[in-house]
């Protein structure tokens, strides 16, 4: 699992250090409200993807229960049923966002003349990349599925530098949103490629036999609806919040909203990547055919994983608030950073507090308890998108901030997960205590400097503040990674 989450880390920190150098530059490229512009048919597309409904999560779970148990005429009835589930959703979304782009484009938007056009264009193709990022997805479910997340976050790596990097390309000679969008269907096109040939090194492509099982095939659907419903949820608080806002703030404003979102978006996305093998591996655990592991070795796995999750959420989120000065001389040079510098602050502080809740929901994703987490990501969700689009209604940008909050009641996840496998609320409370105190410290001492007109624009300092939180991380980390040694070694001398 260590394993398998470093790999996950570091195409985690190369994909951001991607989005961290091109995004700006983007920025600086198409302007503002091009961005703005582009945030809003990019939006479109990203909700229509979230069609694939829980399909790549399913497939991810039913698949490890079939590796553990060796059976490969299983393997073949759930790959089978995956693929042709998500070719059958993909023609309908395409063709769905094909025939309703203008109206969604118009509702959301007052544009007009050709940046109008290619707005709408750019959605109807949006349909073909849709299809093409769904079949993708059931791809990274099965690479999953056989943790090969080496092989992964190499071709996911190779993918947002392409993308990114190939946008850019392409602003240079053409800031339309219609440019940007054919690019993102060339690149996806390009990449599925890829992952086909992962695909056929995995599986065991040369007796593979088609199979269809009915059964099969209602507990796939029954499992990934719930877990696209929390997927729902989740959107509506990173993808529809944006969406909702264009009726409210201009494209100008909305540029920064979503600037704002995407650079803390990265803390949760690497956050959770870094523990995201616990799905296969406790979805095997479960399987008896897959091996006599005690109560007590999961548990010990979980408090571990939350734990390790707790510190690099910590440490990330850290560190964007304290170098957000320099990150928003980069992105948005043309705003004033005075204006925008404790927005962004509070908007990475949010971010990072609900990141935690990763840990909780990919263990009740494993136990099979969808149901539950759907109908907490989901109202959280919606609750999120209400206080969103409230504040932004009154109190325009600094209030749409604001509302994020609303989707840290998806915290409550972790209690759910720990209690399934007999874990006292106090004794995982206990593992967040050096993130609390770790963060708490951070976020007041950013506070003060923000406040303090003659350090607000010191480097010295922020890096100093910076060089303290990777050395309290580091020794964290060998403080836990001694302590498991430790135990290891006791248990080996008392086994002699």
């Amino acid at each position: 699992m260590i394993r398998s989450g470093l790999f996950n880390s570091i195409g985690a920190v190369l994909r951001m250090a991607i989005s961290i150098v091109s995004i700006p530059l983007l920025i600086r490229i198409i302007g503002v409200e091009g961005y703005g512009i582009w945030t809003l048919v990019s939006t479109v597309v990203a909700i229509a993807t979230l069609a694939e409904a829980g399909l790549s999560v399913s497939t991810t779970v039913f698949l490890s229960k079939d590796l553990a148990g060796n059976n490969r005429n299983e393997i073949f009835k759930t790959v089978t049923i995956s693929f042709t589930l998500v070719i059958l959703l993909g023609v309908i979304i395409s063709i769905f966002l094909y025939l309703v782009s203008h109206h969604l484009i118009t509702i959301f938007t007052d544009l007009s003349g050709d940046q109008l056009n290619n707005a709408i264009s750019a959605s109807k193709l949006g349909g073909f990349v849709v299809a093409a990022r769904l079949i993708q997805r059931i791809c990274v479910g099965i690479v999953q599925a056989y943790q090969a997340y080496g092989l992964l976050n190499i071709a996911s790596t190779i993918q947002a530098f392409l993308t990114n990097f190939g946008m850019l390309i392409v602003a240079t000679y053409s800031t339309s949103v219609l440019r940007l969008m054919q690019w993102h269907l060339a690149s996806s096109i390009i990449i599925l490629g890829l992952y086909a040939l992962l695909i056929i090194y995995l599986l065991p492509t040369s007796k593979f036999t088609p199979t269809w099982c009915k059964k099969r095939f209602l507990d796939m659907i029954q499992y990934g609806g719930l877990t696209w419903l929390s997927s729902i949820g989740s959107a509506l608080f990173s993808r529809f919040d944006k969406l909702f806002l264009s009726l409210f703030i201009g494209t100008e404003v909305l540029g920064i909203y979503a600037a704002f979102t995407d650079i803390s978006s990265q803390i949760n996305s690497f956050s959770a990547v870094a523990i995201q093998p616990i799905l296969p591996e406790f979805s095997k655990q479960i399987e008896s055919s897959y091996a006599n592991i005690s109560l007590k070795e999961i548990q010990c796995k979980a408090l571990n994983t939350l734990y390790i999750h707790s510190l690099i959420t910590a440490t990330l989120g850290g560190l964007i608030i304290t170098l957000a000065p320099f990150a928003l001389k980069i992105v948005l040079p043309e705003v004033d950073l005075v204006t925008i510098l404790i927005p962004f602050q509070i908007v990475s502080a949010i971010y990072t507090v609900y990141s935690l809740n990763a840990v909780g929901y990919y263990m009740m994703l494993a136990f099979k308890k969808a149901k539950t987490c759907t109908a907490l990501v989901l109202s959280s969700g919606i609750f999120s998108l209400f206080l969103i689009v409230t504040g932004a209604k009154f109190y325009g940008l600094l209030g749409a901030i604001l509302g994020n909050i609303g989707y840290i009641a998806t915290l409550s996840i972790i209690d759910l997960g720990m209690k399934y496998i007999s874990i006292p609320r106090f004794k995982w409370i206990k593992k967040l205590v050096p993130f609390s105190l770790w963060f708490s410290s951070v976020l007041f001492i950013n506070a003060y400097l923000a406040f303090q007109s003659e350090l607000y624009q010191d480097s010295y300092q922020r890096i100093l503040i910076f060089v303290i939180q990777n050395i309290v991380m580091a020794i964290l980390l060998f403080m836990f990674f001694q302590n498991r040694k430790n135990l290891e070694l006791k248990k080996i001398e008392q086994a002699s």
